[in-house]
């Protein structure tokens, strides 16, 4: 189509991003604006992974089981405990004419407690086994780099098996610096690894994966070999059969 349009003409670049636009009918701004007139580079994170499963407790077990812990202490400032222990008063209390409207009318703390929905009921088993073995996972995402890409993302089960998925970087038409997407799977998950094939041209590949341990840089790899090298020649030590070689050239024995 570009060739027919532009056939012994003379063509801007714009006209080429015009014309593969209107003839495939898709926006697709975010792929020159990223390629041709920006220099951000591609760095797409993984930040967290939130996995839900469906149980059949009633709210007041969750509510319970979410509220516990046992080695939680309210922290304290080390200043406040000094001036605890040393009586110590401040300038406001000892002056009473320092005293205003703040000093009467504190503003409480605004605690946040999660919304829970007090019309929720216990489902029976047969229902509940049909959702029994999907598991739903919620992962942030961020761009990190600056430059809009898409996600492709390597799913590798516990079973063995693994399988690509590719999301089109129109998922960050609404945030280019952060978003949420919700997975359903039917098996559970052993690891999350974006960009396998190394497509994108990730700069940072150590925030590309969710439990896996990132592979080890050049440098780190070098800094290794230069201290293994290191233990070597600064290790004198003899190993049993050197050392009785040594025991009978002393003594005078083969």
């Amino acid at each position: 189509q570009y060739c027919q349009r532009w056939a012994f003409k003379h063509p801007t670049p714009a006209d080429l991003f015009r014309t593969l636009e209107d003839a495939s009918g898709v926006d697709l701004d975010w792929f020159w604006r990223a390629w041709f007139y920006d220099t951000d580079p591609v760095d797409i994170a993984i930040d967290s992974v939130k996995v839900i499963s469906f149980t059949n407790k009633s709210e007041e077990q969750l509510s319970l089981e979410s509220q516990k812990s046992p080695n939680f202490k309210k922290f304290e400032p080390i200043s406040m405990i000094r001036n605890r222990e040393l009586a110590y008063q401040s300038t406001v209390d000892k002056d009473t004419t320092l005293q205003d409207y703040y000093y009467f009318n504190k503003t409480p703390k605004q605690v946040q407690t999660a919304k829970t929905n007090q019309n929720l009921e216990l489902v029976d088993d047969s229902l509940l086994n049909s959702y029994k073995n999907i598991i739903v996972y919620e992962i942030d995402f961020s761009n990190r780099g600056g430059m809009v890409m898409p996600l492709i993302i390597q799913w590798n089960y516990t079973d063995g098996t693994s399988e690509i998925e590719r999301i089109s970087p129109f998922i960050w038409r609404r945030n280019e610096q952060k978003i949420t997407k919700t997975f359903i799977k039917n098996k559970e998950l052993s690891s999350i690894l974006l960009d396998p094939y190394k497509e994108t041209a990730d700069i940072d590949e150590s925030n590309n994966a969710w439990n896996i341990s990132p592979a080890p840089s050049r440098f780190q790899l070098f800094k290794y070999k230069t201290q293994q090298q290191g233990r070597r020649r600064s290790s004198n030590a003899d190993n049993p059969m050197q050392k009785n070689k040594n025991n009978n050239v002393k003594q005078g024995t083969k």
